[in-house]
């Protein structure tokens, strides 16, 4: 893993989360046909798949109580070599009336909160919202052309 920086990041890293999330969506993920590309610097797994790419982490100012995140796209990164998104924030697709869209406030503080929330994530977010995009590769840059010119 990358080190991280030293302005005391690193003290708001949630230790466990790589491990958990390898253990409750890789499995998931590899069914699919992804594969772990990387861990990002506070733990984020990012899994690839033919040009797709959908990273799995949390919001390490948050801490102690973490909110998780997910994000899907195209390509290597989240954005572009002209710092576009090149992805989307899966909150962005989840219709605004589904209780789905509000992920971000199933928060998790220990092991077995961070297991439910991703085993919520799964059946939820990624399973309804985030599947059908990345077997529909078109739709998907479409998506992710109108969340580029929104921001």
């Amino acid at each position: 893993m990358k080190s991280m920086d030293a302005y005391g990041w690193e003290r708001l890293r949630c230790t466990f989360f790589t491990e958990v999330c390898r253990r409750v969506l890789g499995s998931y993920f590899g069914t699919w046909g992804f594969a772990e590309k990387e861990v990002g610097l506070v733990g984020e797994v990012v899994f690839l798949r033919d040009g797709l790419f959908l990273e799995v982490g949390y919001e390490p100012e948050t801490s102690p109580t973490y909110s998780p995140t997910i994000v899907l796209g195209t390509g290597q990164g989240k954005f572009d070599e002209a710092g576009r998104p090149s992805a989307v924030p899966l909150w962005y697709i989840i219709p605004d009336d589904s209780p789905a869209r509000a992920y971000a406030s199933w928060t998790f503080r220990t092991k077995q909160e961070l297991e439910g929330v991703l085993i919520q994530l799964r059946d939820s977010v990624l399973k309804p919202h985030a599947r059908p995009l990345w077997l529909d590769l078109n739709r998907l840059e479409r998506i992710i052309s109108r969340f580029r010119a929104e921001i």
